[in-house]
């Protein structure tokens, strides 16, 4: 990791009366200690659309565009509150909310992790997702053209500091002198600029918006910081993991988060803001009234500590340990012996047995890939064990790579995935479908993918060499092996020591 550019230097004082006032209305602007239920009407810096390398939209993409594509593309951070993958499966809050929202619309999700190149919002103007599912203040991006949905969670800012400094950081004053860390284009990152315009010396050390908030705040933990800016509800969350991180103070007082939409996409914002108020809403007298399933998703992830626990510790907890399974050195050595990616094998494995080695299918597949014993020539003890199973399942993926080699990359491993699922000879039925239909046998999307649909049909079957395929149950396959094969990949390069973008400090006044 980099060191900073600048060591902090001597402690700032606040001197006269001037000072003291820039303290007092800090402090007030900070939301003090209170505890109030009302939100806060302080203000954040509005963003310089000179920070932006796509400021407007640049794609034109509502609702109807949405609902013709069948897809809702959601940017979420991957960290313990609001994203993760343990053990090959997808957890987080933002996700399930996400994914509810998604289910109601009637469209599939898909999820994009940040990017270290670009801002959460020039990746929502440039069209690469329609939804940024990150607990956003809108007040850090006034003047921007976005569109932010109701609100759907009440936090505070607070600085987080290790517990052996609580005595020594009780007030933002007590920031002086130090380096604090935050992520770029975040309300931290705006809110401690805000204490530097008050008069308090404090460095700044920003990360990219794709640093996870567990990362950022394991820097703290390690000492490298004194503390971090953060919302109360990712500290909640990250004190399962680390429980010598505690709150100093909140620099703000509640405040509602939202995400956020396109400007030009006004039927998706209401039919999003529709479904959030069904599920999270204020009363007139100011409580906060939450559907079952919002109650229920919202306690999972914040207020159940034993299951915040449990999932903490997990060794397979992808972004933070860079393990997917027990079995993930067997697939690495499977992928090395016949020229695979290791991740694609335990995509499989996941899609197959959710890394079972015991699983066994109603078709009498076995094991981790579910290998079939007829195909494998071997009995169905010896699939149990997972390094045969796995190279017996690397072995018949790779001949399926081979036998489509004379596809492009992309269409090859549709072709083989699809394949390893409803097995070669459906999937040539498919071909010589897509074939009499006058479509290109050589092309998944538009036609063996609707082709393979239609050999559930008997006027379709009825003339296919392998008759009837359960071509739905297929489609999903490849769709879902190859979705959860990205989001291995992307987690697992995205695994990388946590880089500080720049680091910016202001030298006291006056040393003495």
């Amino acid at each position: 990791m980099n060191t900073p550019l600048i060591q902090p230097g001597p402690l700032s004082r606040f001197g006269g009366r001037g000072g003291l006032l820039a303290l007092a209305l800090l402090l007030v602007g900070l939301g003090g200690h209170g505890d109030s239920s009302r939100e806060s009407t302080e203000t954040v810096p509005s963003a310089s659309q000179s920070r932006w390398a796509v400021p407007v939209p640049r794609v034109e993409r509502d609702l109807p565009a949405l609902e013709a594509e069948g897809i809702l593309r959601v940017l979420l951070r991957n960290d313990s509150s609001s994203y993760y993958i343990l053990r090959g499966e997808e957890h987080g809050f933002e996700y399930e909310l996400a994914r509810n929202i998604a289910e109601q619309l009637g469209l599939r999700l898909e999820v994009v992790l940040p990017d270290s190149q670009a801002a959460p919002l020039e990746l929502l103007n440039r069209g690469d997702v329609d939804v940024v599912a990150a607990p956003l203040l809108p007040d850090a991006w006034e003047g921007m053209h976005v569109a932010f949905t109701r609100p759907y969670d009440r936090v505070r800012l607070v600085a987080a500091v290790d517990a052996d400094l609580a005595d020594s950081i009780r007030v933002p004053a007590d920031l002086g002198g130090r380096t604090v860390v935050a992520r770029r284009y975040s309300s931290g990152e705006a809110r401690l600029f805000s204490a530097r315009r008050a008069g308090i010396g404090v460095g700044i050390a920003m990360y990219p918006f794709d640093a996870s908030v567990d990362e950022i705040l394991d820097r703290v933990a390690d000492g490298t910081y004194p503390a971090a800016v953060v919302f109360d509800r990712d500290l909640r969350v990250h004190h399962e993991l680390d429980e010598g991180l505690v709150r100093a103070f909140a620099m703000s007082g509640p405040r509602w988060v939202r995400w956020a939409v396109r400007a030009n996409a006004p039927e998706l914002l209401a039919a999003v803001d529709a479904i959030l108020q069904r599920h999270f809403r204020t009363r007139p007298d100011g409580s906060v009234a939450r559907s079952e399933f919002y109650a229920v998703v919202h306690e999972r992830y914040f207020g159940n500590r034993p299951r915040a626990r449990r999932h903490a510790d997990d060794p397979y907890r992808l972004a933070r340990t860079g393990r997917v399974s027990p079995y993930d050195e067997l697939f690495k050595a499977a992928a090395a012996e016949f020229d695979l990616d290791w991740r694609l094998l335990a995509a499989l494995a996941f899609q197959e047995s959710r890394f079972d080695p015991d699983a066994v299918s109603w078709a009498e597949a076995v094991g981790l890939m579910q290998v079939r014993p007829v195909f494998a020539g071997i009995d169905a003890d010896s699939l149990r064990v997972p390094a045969v199973n796995v190279t017996y399942g690397a072995r018949h993926l790779k001949r399926l790579l081979e036998a489509y080699s004379f596809l492009p990359e992309r269409e090859r491993l549709r072709f083989a995935i699809a394949a390893y699922n409803c097995g070669k000879g459906h999937l040539d039925d498919a071909r010589m479908l897509s074939i009499r239909r006058g479509l290109d046998p050589n092309l998944w999307e538009g036609s063996v993918r609707e082709s393979l649909l239609l050999l559930r049909e008997p006027q379709y079957h009825r003339h296919a060499r392998y008759g009837y395929v359960r071509g739905s149950q297929t489609v999903a396959y490849v769709r879902d092996v190859l979705e959860r094969y990205e989001v291995f990949r992307r987690v697992l390069r995205e695994r990388r020591p946590l880089t500080m973008q720049r680091v910016t400090w202001n030298p006291p006044t006056s040393a003495n």
